[in-house]
Formats: structure tokens, sequence, C-alpha cells
């Protein structure tokens, strides 16, 4: 800090202090009178004249030793924002902003009940968002429904998806309509491959050969997979037989079912480069060890002709 601005602040904190400064200034003036006029020099001596030279230096020495001695007043450090709050013109910024604000309006309820209802969803919150940075969220019921739509559409060059006996009901309700029509008016005109998989061929009744066609009709294209039937390939332990790539990137792994398309759930993974790696080898042993459509039914038609026979 530079001597004029010492001075000033010095000043400003400590106000008795300008009285001596301007002792000081007055006497310096007086000093100048002296030295312009003869017989005020004459009359007051040169050890009078020298001493009132002095006081002017002597005053601003105090009062910049006064000036470094004041201590910075303390102030607790400012709590660093985060990008997200900073960022205000983000969705995610806002709802930062927001959340904050509205949980310094709640901490003022001190309601023992709403306290610790408040503190278990905040639990809950926490578990979401320790997912969310992560890269990953569970979606279930209609807001499975609304990300699996979202995501098909929004593919840019590939969905991969395969299907198990499980998911039957939902291919047979409104909700696995939606699901074709989302692969059929996709923008990017992302190809589709999607993988029935089966444990046995005595496994696949009617009904699956008519989701199948279905779904091939409408520009999927169908594989089958009969595990049994495949020694080169095991699934493995802990990983869910249903599940989708987007755009090779982006996994959604199934995890309930439920009926009509009501009660599935399904967890959305961004980040987990691990897990993708695993599921892109699960995807390329499924397709290696699968019989398109069209050849799979000419060996079933064949079969049900052989056997009727």
């Amino acid at each position: 800090m530079s001597w004029k601005y010492s001075v000033i602040k010095a000043l400003r904190s400590r106000p008795y202090l300008v009285l001596l400064f301007g002792i000081g200034c007055l006497l310096a003036g007086f000093s100048a009178v002296a030295i312009a006029s003869p017989e005020v020099l004459k009359a007051s001596g040169i050890y009078v004249l020298a001493g009132f030279m002095a006081l002017p230096i002597v005053a601003a020495t105090i009062i910049e030793w006064r000036a470094v001695a004041i201590p910075e007043p303390h102030q607790p450090p400012e709590e660093p924002k985060s990008s997200l709050e900073e960022n205000t013109s983000s969705e995610a910024g806002r709802f930062c902003k927001d959340l904050r604000r509205r949980l310094e309006e709640a901490s003022r309820i001190t309601h023992a009940t709403f306290v610790n209802n408040q503190q278990r969803t905040q639990d809950e919150w926490l578990k979401t968002a320790e997912q969310w940075s992560r890269g990953s969220f569970a979606a279930y019921g209609p807001r499975y429904s609304d990300v699996l739509l979202e995501s098909y559409r929004a593919a840019t060059k590939s969905v991969f998806a395969t299907s198990i006996p499980d998911y039957s009901e939902t291919w047979d309700s409104a909700f696995g309509d939606r699901l074709l029509e989302a692969h059929k008016t996709n923008d990017h005109r992302a190809h589709v491959d999607r993988v029935f998989v089966f444990d046995t061929r005595g496994s696949i009744n009617d009904a699956a050969i008519r989701q199948m066609k279905h779904q091939n009709d409408a520009g999927v294209r169908i594989w089958v997979y009969i595990d049994a039937e495949d020694p080169t390939f095991q699934f493995p332990p802990g990983i869910s037989r249903d599940f989708t790539i987007i755009d090779d990137a982006i996994v959604a792994t199934t995890r309930s079912y439920g009926r009509q398309g009501e009660g599935l759930e399904a967890v959305w993974e961004y980040r987990d480069e691990t897990h993708l790696r695993q599921v892109r080898i699960i995807r390329d042993k499924l397709l290696a060890g699968s019989i398109k459509l069209e050849k799979f039914l000419q060996q079933y038609d064949s079969i049900n002709e052989h056997s009727s026979t």
C-alpha cells in the first residue's frame, strides 16, 4: 500500500489523527511565511524555524507509523460460490439458487415433526444427487416411460436393445406402440437393432413371434438369441439381460418390469465407462450368437410344418 493511501486509511480509522495532521499543516504554513518574510525569520530565530519545519515531518511520520500499525479489520472469508450458483442463466444454476433460498426459509420452522420429515427428504435428495454426480439416475413408472421415449427420439446414430420375455406385456401395451413410434419418428433416422433373448427354442411362443414380426415391420432390425444354443457366451452374474445402448454411449438397464408398461424401472448411465465396456462386449457376443428374424422364421415354420405332418 502506498504512503498516501496509508495516511488516508489511518485518518479514516483514527479521527484524532486529523487534528495532529492539521497542526502539522498549519506549522508548515507558518514556516512558509517565515521563509518569505525576513522580519519573521529574524524575530523567530533559525532554531524555532527549524522546529516548525520539522513538525510536519514528525506529524506525517507519526501518522504513517499509526497507519501501518492499524490491523486490518477481521472479516470472515466469503463462502465460495459454486459454478452452478454463479451461472444463474442455466437451469441448474437457477435451481440451486432457488433451492438454497427455500431451505433457508424452511430452517426457520423448528417443530420436531417438520424438521424430522425435512431431514428424511433431504437424505433422499442427497442419495439422488450422489447418483447424478456419477452420471446416472433411476426412473420409475411414468417417468421411466418419458425418459425412454425421449432417449429413443434423441438418438443420433444408433439404438441397440435387448428384450426378454418379462418385457412382453409391455410390447402388447399402448406404451409398446409408442416406443415403436419413437423409433419411426426419430429425426436422425438412427438405426435400431433389438435382440429378443430366450432361454430355449421351446420358450418361443406364437405371441413372441407376433411381437417380433410387428417390430420388424415397423423398421426395427430384429435378432433372435437362444441362450441354450450358444456355448460361447454366458451372461455375467449381476448384469441385467434387458438393457439399451443409445449412440454407443448411454446405457439404460431395466431393473423391474411390472405389467402393461406400469411399474417399469431402469437406471440410465452417462459416465460409467466400465459398465459401458461390459455391455458393449455383451452386445457384440449376443449379435455374434443371434439369428436374424427372417432366417429364424424359416426355421420356425419348417419345424412347425414338420411337426404337423
